[in-house]
C-alpha cells in the first residue's frame, strides 16, 4: 500500500465530518428509550428497503451482516462512506412543525486476510435523541405554570468483524462493538415570579462505552449457471453496557427564559455507576435472483426492547418487528460492441426499490407506533480515475418517503423524506507487482 493511496484514504475519512449540519432537528418520537434506532444500513442498500441478512456481493460492504464479507475477492480492498438527510413533518390536531438535518451516516473498510478469511472495520451512528416540548397549564388556583422536556445526544458504534468460509456454500461471521455516547435529559416546571411557588429543574446525563457482540451466517447456493439463492441470520444476545449516571435537580425562582434565580439544590449525583441493558435481537431474510442482473429480498427482524433497562429505568419499552422487501435491477441490454457511451454507461448503473413496515419500541395512547415506507436508489459507476480505483467503485443515490405515528386520540403523525449518498471504492491493493 503506497504513500499516494494512504493519502487518498485518509481525506475521504476526514472530508465527511466536514461542513456536516445539524439544523432544528426536534422529533418527540426520540423521547423514549435511546431515541431513534439507526438501521445500520449503508447508502448500496438504502434503496432496497434496508434488506441485508442474506444480501452478499462483491461490490458492497454489509456491515448488517458480517457474514456476507466472504463475497468479497480474496484481493479486494473496499472502503465505503456515506452522508444521510432528513427532512420531516410532524403534524397532530392543534400544531405541524417542520423539521431537517444532515449528517455523516458511517464509513467502514473490508479486506482478506485469507482466502476464506475476511474482516471489517466500520463506525456508524446506533441512535439519535433530539426533542424540545413545551406546554402551558394551570393550577385549580388559577397559577399559570409551564412545562418542557428537552433531549440530546446519541450513541456511535465501532466494530471489528470477521468472517470465515465454511466449504462452498456457507460463511459464519462474528462482530465486536464499542458502543459508547451520552444522552442529556432535562425538564423544568416553571411559574411566574408573581406566584408563591418556586420552580424546579431536573437535568440528567447518561453516559454510556461498552463491549456488545453479533453474530451472523449466510448459506449461498448457486443454481445452474446465473441463478442465485442466498439466506441469512444475524443473532446477538441481551447484553450488559456500562453506563455513568449524573443528576441535578434545582428548585429556583423564574424570572424570565435568561434569567432564573437559583434558591437551592434539591438534588445532586455525579458519576454513578450503573448498566444498560441492550436486548436480544435477530434478523433473518433471503436473496434470489438471476446474476449480475436482477435480485429479489426479504428482511424480517425483531428486538425485545421490553427487557431494556438503562440506569434502572425501562421507559416501558415495546417489543419492535420490522419486515423489509427490496428489489435490484441492472438493464444489461446493451452489447458490449455499442459505440454508445451513454448506453455503455446505462448498461452498469443499478436500480434499487423497496418498502418496510414497522412496528416501534413505543406506543402513545396505549397504541405502539407504526411506521411504513418506501425507497429508491441508484447507483452510479465511477470512471477510473485515479488509476487504481476500479470500474467496479460505485456512488449511490437513495431516497426514501414515508409516515410513522399512530392513529389513536392522541392523532400524531410525522411524514418524512430521507435521502442519502455514498461512496464505495474497489480497488486491488494487495496484489504483488511482478517485473520481468
Amino acid at each position: 500500500m503506497n504513500k499516494r493511496k494512504i493519502a487518498v484514504l485518509l481525506m475521504l475519512w476526514i472530508l465527511p465530518f466536514a461542513g456536516v449540519a445539524q439544523n432544528g432537528l426536534n422529533s418527540p418520537y426520540t423521547r423514549y428509550g435511546l431515541g431513534e434506532i439507526y438501521t445500520k444500513r449503508n447508502a448500496s442498500t438504502f434503496g432496497m428497503g434496508g434488506i441485508s441478512a442474506g444480501l452478499r456481493s462483491p461490490l458492497i460492504v454489509n456491515t448488517s451482516n458480517p457474514a456476507s464479507l466472504t463475497a468479497i475477492d480474496s484481493k479486494a480492498f473496499l472502503f465505503d462512506v456515506g452522508m444521510a438527510g432528513v427532512y420531516s413533518q410532524l403534524t397532530a390536531p392543534d400544531f405541524a412543525h417542520e423539521t431537517g438535518m444532515f449528517s455523516l451516516s458511517g464509513m467502514s473498510f473490508a479486506f482478506p486476510i485469507s482466502k476464506c478469511w475476511f474482516s471489517s472495520l466500520s463506525l456508524q451512528p446506533y441512535s439519535r435523541m433530539s426533542y424540545d416540548i413545551s406546554e402551558q397549564d394551570s393550577l385549580d388556583d388559577g397559577t399559570n405554570l409551564g412545562r418542557t422536556y428537552s433531549g440530546s445526544g446519541g450513541l456511535n458504534i465501532f466494530s471489528f468483524s470477521n468472517a470465515f468460509k465454511l466449504g462452498k456454500y456457507f460463511s459464519v461471521a462474528g462482530k465486536i462493538s464499542y458502543l459508547f455516547g451520552s444522552l442529556d435529559l432535562a425538564r423544568e416546571l416553571q411559574f411566574p415570579s408573581s406566584s408563591h411557588y418556586f420552580s424546579l429543574a431536573k437535568q440528567e446525563k447518561n453516559f454510556v462505552g461498552g463491549i456488545s457482540c453479533e453474530f451472523g451466517f449466510q448459506a449461498h447456493i448457486d443454481l445452474k449457471e446465473k441463478y442465485f439463492v442466498n439466506a441469512g441470520a444475524t443473532f446477538s444476545n441481551q447484553q450488559n453496557i456500562r453506563s455513568l449516571y449524573s443528576v441535578t435537580s434545582l428548585r429556583y425562582d423564574y424570572l424570565s427564559d435568561i434569567n432564573k434565580v437559583i434558591k437551592d439544590t434539591i438534588e445532586f449525583e455525579e458519576d454513578q455507576k450503573g448498566t444498560m441493558v441492550l436486548p436480544l435481537s435477530f434478523n433473518a431474510g433471503f436473496t434470489a435472483g438471476i446474476k449480475d442482473k436482477l435480485l429479489f429480498g426479504v428482511d424480517f427482524s425483531q428486538t425485545a426492547w421490553e427487557d431494556f433497562v438503562l440506569f434502572e429505568g425501562s421507559d416501558s419499552m415495546q417489543n419492535s418487528s420490522r419486515i423489509s422487501v427490496g428489489i435490484e435491477y441492472v438493464p444489461n441490454v446493451i452489447p458490449q460492441s455499442s459505440k454508445s457511451a451513454v448506453g455503455k454507461y446505462l448498461r452498469k448503473m443499478h436500480y434499487t426499490a423497496g418498502f418496510h413496515i414497522e412496528n416501534g419500541y413505543f406506543s402513545f395512547g396505549n397504541e405502539q407506533m407504526q411506521e411504513t415506507g418506501i425507497s429508491f436508489g441508484l447507483g452510479l459507476p465511477v470512471a477510473r480515475f485515479p488509476k487504481y480505483i476500479r470500474r467496479d467503485s460505485f456512488i449511490y443515490l437513495g431516497v426514501q418517503t414515508g409516515k410513522k405515528g399512530t392513529s389513536n386520540e392522541i392523532n400524531l403523525s410525522e411524514k418524512y423524506i430521507r435521502f442519502t449518498i455514498g461512496f464505495t471504492l474497489y480497488s486491488n491493493w494487495f496484489i504483488r507487482p511482478k517485473f520481468d
